[in-house]
């Protein structure tokens, strides 16, 4: 029942995206609306991903480790959607750009890095995987700790004049990977429990 209320709740973006552009609503520079959204859509839901932790031990409930996976892939979803738009829209899959298109905004290559971070945390997800991988498969999927930082720099190095976005995502996840470090180590030093 709340995998498929948060299922869909993850998909109201997507939804929300698709009704502005049939009903013209993405204002004139309808590639940009697109890329816009998509982004944000990817931050949000890697936020959401990283909050289940903090909220399962606030609150006692495991629905929210189980909620946390399906968010997760959301975040690669939409991470892909805005990857994909940016590689079609603006450099039409022309790769021999890429190189140039990164010597003029560096972060870019922060994007794709953020992408490349989510690519296996994606392919590995599954309960199989988590077998197949035993202890080394929580190792590997540390990787979205870098992949939020990646994430941050990717959206501030972007901002030419509002950096309110920029700084409100950052600090969230800030927040959010500070809480990780004061679970894993008190304040002497010594590790505690990881969840």
């Amino acid at each position: 029942m709340f995998r498929v209320a948060n299922f869909l709740l993850c998909l109201l973006p997507l939804s929300l995206l698709a009704k502005d552009l049939f009903f013209a609503q993405s204002g004139p520079d309808v590639v940009s609306y697109i890329m816009h959204e998509t982004g944000n859509a990817a931050f949000l839901m890697l936020i959401l991903a990283l909050s289940m932790s903090p909220l399962r031990h606030a609150s006692g409930l495991k629905v929210f480790l189980q909620l946390r996976r399906q968010m997760g892939l959301f975040a690669f979803f939409y991470a892909s959607l805005h990857a994909a738009s940016y590689l079609y829209f603006y450099i039409d899959f022309g790769w021999i750009y890429v190189k140039l298109e990164i010597l003029k905004r560096p972060y870019i290559i922060l994007g794709f890095l953020c992408w490349f971070l989510l690519l296996p945390l994606a392919i590995t997800s599954t309960h199989y995987h988590q077998k197949l991988f035993g202890s080394y498969w929580s190792v590997l999927h540390k990787l979205v700790y870098l992949a939020s930082i990646f994430a941050c720099l990717h959206v501030y190095l972007q901002v030419r004049s509002d950096f309110t976005k920029a700084i409100a995502f950052s600090a969230v996840v800030f927040f959010l990977l500070a809480w990780r470090i004061h679970r894993r180590f008190n304040f002497g030093g010594t590790l505690v429990a990881k969840k």
